[in-house]
């Protein structure tokens, strides 16, 4: 019977591309042994189930699939979500979106939230788990990523947050939203003539209608933003928008602050309205 050590040693040989954080969380999937486990327990026996399943991983690995889409799970602002095909995969940088939101209710004193698109729930969740005492409400078109998104909330315990499916622009009229309202969003915004170029690691994954923004790529910013311009917003963008943003933000009325991501690209929009530039003075 192979050991850890033996089956470790064979699949760095055969797939070398394949980063070692990613080959931990293969096995740790397929065996249940966590990284100090495999670290310290390297002559424990590998079942041949056990070996079969990390070796027909590490190939889908190597062949381009999402570490989350063969594991199911995905660890997000240290909570661990279920993620699945037809649904958006969560991306490293959106954390930045939780982080900036956060900063934002609490410098603004927002008490509710309105998420555009909920995806698997990551935001959302992420947001009521840290700030159980805000209203938060979350939208999406997808009746995949809506059901995907419950399971999520009843496993975390985010029980201050409603999830409903519908088009956030027929469910959300601008009219009723008070200046407590934060927005946010990771919207489509991918210009529809670059869809087809994308790898096929991602359109095999992550359903057109989370991915595609209109013929710029702005069309869900530039509704958001016209549409709901009393209301503060955190949106995540795309590495090149960030001037068309600024642009739709002042003449709407925004200051608009551009973040970077962890790879240095411009990545998250926060919009404050510009009455509220003196806003706690």
């Amino acid at each position: 019977m192979p050991t850890l050590a033996s089956v470790t040693a064979a699949l760095r040989a055969a797939f070398p591309t394949i980063q070692p954080s990613d080959l931990y969380a293969v096995i740790h999937w397929a065996t249940g042994m966590d990284r100090r486990q495999q670290l310290t327990n390297r002559s424990i026996p590998i079942t041949a189930a056990q070996n079969d399943a990390i070796e027909t991983s590490a190939s889908r690995l190597a062949a381009g699939t999402p570490l989350g889409l063969i594991t199911g799970k995905i660890d997000f602002f240290g909570h661990p979500f279920s993620v699945e095909p037809g649904v958006l995969l969560p991306r490293p940088e959106t954390e930045l979106v939780v982080e900036i939101a956060l900063d934002t209710i609490d410098q603004y004193e927002l008490s509710s939230l309105y998420e555009l698109g909920c995806g698997s729930g990551i935001i959302c969740i992420s947001l009521s788990l840290a700030r159980p005492n805000t209203t938060i409400k979350a939208w999406d078109i997808n009746p995949k990523a809506v059901a995907l998104t419950r399971r999520n909330q009843l496993a975390l315990g985010a029980t201050h947050l409603t999830v409903e499916l519908n088009d956030f622009f027929t469910a959300v009229d601008p009219h009723h939203l008070s200046r407590h309202h934060l927005i946010i969003a990771n919207p489509p915004y991918i210009r529809h003539d670059v869809i087809p170029t994308l790898d096929p690691s991602i359109l095999d994954s992550d359903p057109i209608s989370a991915l595609d923004g209109g013929a710029d790529g702005l069309w869900f910013y530039r509704n958001l933003i016209q549409r709901y311009s009393s209301s503060p917003m955190v949106l995540e963008i795309g590495f090149d928008q960030a001037s068309d943003i600024q642009t739709l933000g002042i003449e709407a009325g925004y200051d608009v602050q551009i973040m970077k991501d962890y790879s240095g690209h411009d990545r998250i929009a926060r919009l404050i309205p510009t009455k509220w530039r003196n806003f706690g003075c």
